[in-house]
C-alpha cells in the first residue's frame, strides 16, 4: 500500500512540475488553451560594454521580439544600485554612454519594453572601461644621467584593454621642447622605462601617453619634472634580513620601507597621502621564483614579522 501512494505522489508531482513548462508543453496555466511562447517579451542578450575608449562606453546588444524601446541602467560596480541611465527605440540595439572621467569602470544590464508598456527582466550584467589617464612618478637613477618613469593605470587590466595599450614616453627640455630622440615606446603590461643619456644636473619634463594600438584614442598625463612629480608608485623594501624567531617555529624578518605614497582621489582631483600595502612572500631555497606564494599582507609601516 505504501508503495502504491508513493508512486501516486511521485507521479503527481511529475504532473505539476512538467505541465506548465512553457517551452516543452506549450500549455497554459488557465487550461488547455495554445500558449505563445513568441509574446513572452525577453531582455536584450548578448549585452556588450566596450573597454579602453575615451572617455565613453558604448553598449551592444541583439535585437529582442516585441521590443518597441529598450531601457539602458548603470551602476559603479554589479554590487551596487542601479539607475536608469537612458533609452531607445526598439530598432536600436547600441547606446554610448558619454562625458565620463578617464579610468572609470561601470555596470550595465538592459531591459525591453514593448508597446503595452510591460517590461522584462534585466539582461546579464555588462562592465565596461574608459580609457585610464597615465598617473606619473620618477626616480632619478644613482649614475646621474637616467631616470626611471613609472606610471599608474587604475583600471587597465589583462580582462579589459591591457593587451590593446602601448604608452609613448616623451622628453622635454627646460623649455619644454620635445626631445625627439628620447621617445620610448612601452606594450603590454609594463608600467615603467629608464631613459638614458641625459645631461647631468639639467631639469628634464616627462609625458607618457596610453594609447589604444591601431587607434587615435589617446590620454596623456600632465608633464612632470623630478621636481613635480607624484610619488603614486613606492619605492621596494629595503634591508630585507631573516633571524630566528621567539620560538624554534618561528623566523623573524626585519626590513625597511617607505613611509606612505600618494593617492589621487578622481572625484576631488586631490592627491591624497596614503599608507603602504605590502605583501610577504616565501619560496623553498632554491626553488622557481614562479613559486612564491603570499603568506601575509598588511597596510601600514609595519618593519618587523614573526
Amino acid at each position: 500500500m505504501k508503495k502504491k501512494i508513493l508512486s501516486i505522489l511521485v507521479m503527481l508531482t511529475c504532473f505539476v512540475s512538467c505541465k506548465y513548462d512553457l517551452i516543452n508543453d506549450q500549455t497554459s496555466a488557465t487550461g488547455g488553451s495554445s500558449f505563445e511562447f513568441s509574446k513572452v517579451l525577453m531582455p536584450p542578450e548578448d549585452v556588450k560594454a566596450s573597454d579602453g575608449q575615451k572617455r565613453k562606453i558604448i553598449l551592444t546588444w541583439k535585437p529582442v521580439k516585441n521590443a518597441a524601446t529598450f531601457q539602458i541602467f548603470s551602476a559603479q560596480d554589479p554590487f551596487s544600485p542601479f539607475e536608469q541611465i537612458g533609452e531607445t527605440k526598439g530598432n536600436i540595439t547600441t547606446f554610448s554612454v558619454l562625458n565620463l572621467e578617464p579610468g572609470i569602470t561601470k555596470s550595465f544590464y538592459i531591459k525591453s519594453v514593448n508597446s503595452k508598456g510591460e517590461v522584462s527582466k534585466g539582461s546579464k550584467i555588462a562592465s565596461g572601461t574608459t580609457l585610464d589617464c597615465p598617473i606619473v612618478s620618477l626616480k632619478p637613477e644613482s649614475d646621474g644621467k637616467s631616470v626611471e618613469v613609472s606610471w599608474w593605470m587604475g583600471n587597465c587590466k589583462e580582462d579589459n584593454y591591457q593587451n590593446n595599450i602601448e604608452y609613448l614616453i616623451s622628453v622635454f627640455n627646460a623649455q619644454e621642447v620635445k626631445l625627439a630622440d628620447k621617445d620610448t615606446v612601452i606594450t603590454g603590461d609594463k608600467r615603467n622605462a629608464v631613459i638614458s643619456g641625459l645631461q647631468p644636473k639639467t631639469n628634464y619634463y616627462f609625458e607618457v601617453a596610453a594609447r589604444i594600438i591601431d587607434t587615435t584614442t589617446v590620454e596623456s598625463s600632465p608633464r612632470e619634472s623630478i621636481l613635480s612629480a607624484h610619488k603614486t608608485i613606492p619605492d621596494a623594501p629595503v634591508n630585507l634580513s631573516a633571524s630566528k624567531g621567539s620560538s624554534n617555529s618561528d623566523i623573524k624578518l626585519t626590513w625597511e620601507m617607505p613611509d606612505c605614497v600618494e593617492y589621487l582621489n578622481k572625484t576631488t582631483k586631490e592627491y591624497l597621502i596614503r599608507p603602504i600595502y605590502f605583501t610577504i612572500e616565501r619560496k623553498i631555497k632554491d626553488a622557481d621564483d614562479s613559486t612564491y606564494q603570499k603568506i601575509a599582507s598588511y597596510i601600514g609601516t609595519k618593519r618587523y614579522w614573526y
